[in-house]
């Protein structure tokens, strides 16, 4: 096995003693107590004023970094003609002189310049989902319809469905995979207004129980498990001024996934990608939204293994009829120059370096940030819509984010890599300004954090580069022996591992190893960021080849003098307590304990929109999902194994848990299970200290000497 490790690895420890984590602080302290300083909600006011907010109000940024204040909490409520409750807002810039600010359900715009209220008014208590529009008018939904408030804070009923299972407005549609995540979809000029219309009262109703009640009741939900009936899914459109609800035609099956959902620039069309059930082909179609009907089917894209588009359409300004598409049609994440009547103008940006963030086309060019270095940083760009030709953003190793202004001339480059929590700059093309550079909050507050260090292994096709973190015991002697934590996830959309502050690691992964663990983890071929090629090889085979990959690492770690083979140790939640008992069962002499939360036991069990993408069908694919049952292989569990789920879980449902239990039950298999009552896929707030807890109590118990 080839090992290549980075030179670049930090250490927290200092000359003189320092306080230690406590459990408490590892669960809640990362983004509470140590988090590192930041400006909060960045965003520009006009091209030459970034603003941010405090519990004081809006602050106004000076090129120098210092800030003043622009509107205060005394300054709001005289206009208001009450008093706020501190600054939980989130806010946005209409214009430069118009704020809109929304607390909770209340609604607010301010004329600066006048100094004057515009509207202010709240929404019902069970008002969900809710978006407004700069306008001043809101969209939002009620239990299953859609509602709007006009300015004047009128009520309006968009939507009167009373059939149980139809679900209008909510951003809850397909799973919320393919990018979704609003139902609900305002025109440009605020004519308009469109939204998702869910049918699923033909989907199979799941019965979770609800045990607060003295009598525990059933809570049913709709659960669309691999090769079932899934939901209908339409879109519907209103011109507020007619009153009357239109149903695009979206052609084919009804059982098909509606993705990229985009209003043209005149507000006269929508643009929706139609992605058939086997998720291997997309039909991209622009419907016109006086009547329905289908103005033009733009291109088709299709793939072997599968197609997922996440991301609408970018339109060129002052250019309507040139778009960006975004497609991983050669391997990686790409934008494409298209026009509106479907012909590829010129692929735009190119080579193995997928696109993670899209801000935006200013002027002639095309802003995105992309994942370099075998996804470990990730750096941005602009691209000549012409030539092609690249423009560096940024400056600095690491993981940088950008905050454009509106016209592209000026920009916030926040920053941050294993030696620098937090750094923001304010950028134009001639000048750099540092504005924040964050202390290290450690430090500052006294706590000695272990050493990790980010090394590149060798996958088990002999040839992929993986990224692997290692956090070394507290005090660590290696001329002595350690017990090792595996922390996995393994699954798609995830990646563990970045050059970014902590190299991506929790602080509970830290403190387990300030208790005298080396804690290791990998990203296996089947993760994030590396482009599709890399992720691809898991198609029809869920644990296979991310099996493998694990596999190599553990092999790594027994070439290590210091590590005790006999006292190594597996946790992972989700697709991470699938692979924990997947390598237990798998591999069972080699690993001496494993906790798994909400694991994935059986996929024929789990969701068809997320699992028919990487499995198929089971009837398609009988021997894949017979190859990833772990319920057929309990037989082989030698470690003990701590499963826990949340009873309430409406993403892996708690039968996983429960099969794998019996088949372990049926073989006499020793298990130990722990339910999180009134929790659903992952256990959160105060309750999330008892889980770790428990964790950390089972693996001290198996792994401490």
């Amino acid at each position: 096995m080839s090992l290549r490790c980075f030179l670049v690895a930090f250490s927290l420890l200092p000359l003189f003693t320092q306080a230690q984590l406590s459990l408490e602080q590892a669960t809640l302290g990362q983004w509470r107590q140590f988090r590192p300083k930041d400006l909060m909600n960045v965003q520009w006011k006009d091209a030459s004023t970034p603003t941010c907010w405090d519990a004081t109000g809006i602050q106004k940024l000076e090129p120098n970094g210092n800030r003043s204040e622009l509107v205060g909490l005394e300054q709001l409520n005289r206009i208001l003609g009450d008093s706020l409750k501190g600054f939980p807002f989130s806010y946005s810039w209409v214009s430069p002189d118009l704020l809109q600010l929304q607390q909770g359900l209340r609604l607010i715009q301010i004329d600066l310049a006048g100094q004057r209220l515009v509207l202010d008014y709240t929404l019902p208590e069970d008002a969900e989902n809710v978006h407004p529009h700069s306008s001043g008018k809101t969209a939002f939904t009620r239990g299953q319809n859609v509602w709007l408030a006009e300015k004047n804070g009128a009520l309006r009923a968009i939507t009167m469905d009373e059939k149980p299972g139809l679900i209008n407005g909510s951003g809850y549609v397909h799973r919320q995979e393919f990018g979704i995540a609003d139902g609900l979809f305002w025109s440009p000029d605020g004519s308009a207004l469109a939204w998702y219309r869910k049918n699923e009262s033909m989907v199979t109703e799941y019965p979770l129980v609800e045990s607060s009640p003295r009598i525990a009741a059933q809570r049913p939900v709709r659960y669309p498990m691999a090769g079932m009936k899934s939901e209908e899914v339409q879109i519907q459109v209103m011109q507020l001024n007619e009153g009357r609800i239109q149903t695009l035609n979206t052609q084919g099956p009804k059982e098909q996934y509606l993705t990229a959902v985009t209003w043209s620039p005149d507000s006269k069309s929508m643009y929706v990608g139609l992605l058939n059930r086997g998720q291997d082909s997309l039909n991209l179609c622009r419907y016109r939204i006086s009547d329905g009907a289908l103005e033009a089917e733009l291109f088709q894209e299709t793939d072997p293994h599968w197609v997922e588009p996440e991301h609408g359409l970018s339109f060129i300004p002052n250019n309507p009829q040139q778009f960006i598409w975004r497609s991983e049609r050669d391997g990686y994440d790409h934008a494409y120059l298209y026009s509106t009547d479907g012909k590829l103008i010129r692929q735009l940006s190119t080579g193995p370096f997928p696109i993670t963030d899209f801000h935006g086309v200013f002027g002639k060019e095309v802003w995105i940030t992309r994942a370099e270095n075998n996804g470990l940083d990730r750096q941005s760009y602009a691209i000549h819509l012409n030539s092609g030709k690249y423009r560096r953003l940024t400056e600095g190793d690491g993981v940088h984010s950008l905050i454009p202004n509106p016209t592209g001339s000026a920009w916030i480059d926040k920053l941050s890599n294993p030696l620098l929590p937090n750094r923001i700059d304010w950028v134009s093309p001639r000048n750099r300004q540092r504005v924040l550079d964050a202390p290290n909050p450690y430090v500052e507050q006294g706590i000695n954090l272990p050493k990790a260090e980010q090394l590149t292994l060798t996958a088990a096709d002999g040839k992929t580069a993986v990224n692997a973190r290692i956090i070394y015991p507290a005090q660590f002697d290696p001329s002595k022996k350690y017990p090792v934590l595996i922390y996995v996830y393994g699954g798609p959309h995830a990646q563990m591992i970045s050059r970014s502050w902590l190299w991506g690691a929790r602080l509970w992964d830290f403190y387990m190893a300030q208790e005298g663990y080396l804690v290791f983890t990998l990203d296996n071929r089947g993760s994030a960021h590396r482009g599709k090629i890399f992720e691809e090889v898991i198609h029809r085979q869920l644990g296979e080849m991310e099996a493998a990959d694990q596999l190599q690492g553990l092999n790594y770690l027994k070439t290590l003098p210091y590590v005790d083979k006999a006292r190594i140790g597996l946790h992972g939640w989700s697709f991470g307590g699938f692979m924990t008992t997947n390598l237990l069962t798998r591999n069972p002499d080699d690993f001496a304990v494993g906790v798994a939360g909400g694991p994935v036991m059986d996929w024929s069990l789990y969701e068809v929109m997320y699992g028919e993408r990487y499995m198929d069908q089971p009837q398609e694919n009988p021997e894949g999902y017979a190859k990833s049952n772990l319920p057929a292989r309990a037989k082989n569990l030698k470690a003990p194994l701590l499963i826990i789920h949340g009873d309430q879980d409406d993403v892996v449902v708690p039968q996983h848990s429960m099969q794998f239990i019996k088949a372990c039950v049926d073989k006499s298999v020793p298990v130990d299970f722990f339910l999180y009552p009134n929790h659903a896929h992952n256990v959160s707030g105060k309750d999330r200290v008892h889980l770790m807890d428990k964790i950390t109590r089972y693996l001290n118990q198996y792994l401490k000497p």
